[in-house]
């Protein structure tokens, strides 16, 4: 299977390979096992079959498995879009037992495949997060992007975790790619860690570095200082001014293609019935190109998005009513008209006269 290694995706080779490997796998050793899953997912070959007979191959071997070995399977399997929950289950087992083997790369391949695949395992996220505090000094700017994205994305806060990740990414803020530093300052957003001088820093880091960054990379750091909820800076609205510009640049003002879930039984799908009878082509949970999603959106005569939210309860505090009022400015920056309508009475209460 070396010739796998060549990384380059010839599709009679690996044809061939997936062949060969579907009437021999019984002979695979598990590091032969975890090697071909990790070639094929790393030129984005996802061929079922072989996946399937490497999954129900590794589950009787598992326990011979390496640190590394385990690794290389959950990151193949994640990469390959492959979430096999039997497999899973035994990695994760796996990995737990043999955890201070691991090595920093390991680690956070490790709860980066599990997040990828929306798989929160407690047991092996406090084992990682556990052994990570003895590495984290020689975690790589993208070690400590995945893990905090990771945690993030599977809504864990360890905060001795982010302390220490925080503490090591801070004075390698200039080290980052502008995707690893988006994902960083996105999970550092996500889980509460708004402290003022990591967010600074942030600022001045990316604020230099603004064309690099890509669409992704300006929806995530524009979200992260919305719900950083901290005091305007200076520092803070040059940022946003330079994000709103490169937005305008890239024409990032339309939809994206994503749809966000739809459930039927809110408060906000009521109104949303509602408005979908009166204005024809008018769509529900969509998502803005910088990354936000709308309620309610539809195009005017003149071309331009009209958003209308359908605010619950919570929109009333104060905290989000600012972190409202922020991602509302850079959507009207972006030609985008919004309207807010508070579905509750004063006292809480669903409004009336809103069933379809």
């Amino acid at each position: 299977m070396g010739i796998c290694h060549y990384w380059q995706n010839d599709p009679e080779l690996f044809d061939a390979v997936a062949a060969a490997a579907l009437l021999r796998i019984g002979e695979f050793s598990p590091q032969g096992l975890s090697i071909t899953a990790w070639a094929f997912a790393t030129v984005s070959r996802s061929d079922p079959k072989l996946f399937h007979v490497i999954a129900a191959a590794s589950l009787t071997r598992v326990r011979a498995f390496s640190e590394q070995n385990i690794a290389n399977m959950a990151w193949a399997y994640a990469k390959a879009s492959r979430n096999d929950a039997l497999l899973f289950d035994a990695l994760a087992v796996g990995a737990v037992t043999k955890i201070d083997e691991f090595i920093p790369q390991g680690l956070s391949n490790m709860v980066w495949a599990y997040a990828t695949v929306n798989r929160r395992e407690s047991k092996l996220f406090d084992a990682v997060a556990a052994a990570s505090l003895t590495y984290v000094g020689s975690f790589t700017t993208q070690n400590l992007a995945n893990m905090a994205w990771a945690f993030a994305k599977i809504e864990i806060y360890d905060r001795i975790l982010f302390d220490a990740l925080a503490a090591e990414a801070l004075p390698k803020f200039g080290d980052f790619n502008s995707l690893d530093f988006a994902y960083l300052m996105w999970a550092f957003a996500k889980v509460g860690r708004h402290d003022a001088s990591l967010f600074q820093a942030a600022a001045a880091t990316v604020l230099p570095r603004i064309d690099h960054c890509g669409t992704p990379e300006l929806g995530m750091i524009a979200w992260a200082f919305d719900q950083a909820d901290l005091p305007s800076t200076a520092k803070a609205e040059k940022l946003f001014a330079a994000i709103v510009k490169k937005a305008l640049k890239a024409n990032l003002i339309g939809l994206d293609s994503k749809c966000g879930p739809q459930r039927s039984d809110t408060i906000e799908a009521q109104c949303a019935e509602l408005v979908l009878q009166w204005i024809p082509g008018a769509m529900r949970n969509r998502y803005h190109q910088m990354g936000r999603e709308l309620d309610i959106v539809f195009q005017a005569a003149d071309g331009s998005l009209v958003n209308i939210e359908i605010d619950e309860v919570y929109h009333r505090t104060p905290r989000q009513r600012s972190i409202d009022s922020r991602r509302d400015r850079l959507l009207r920056r972006l030609g985008v008209h919004v309207v807010r309508f508070d579905a509750f009475d004063e006292f809480g209460r669903e409004r009336t006269g809103l069933n379809c």
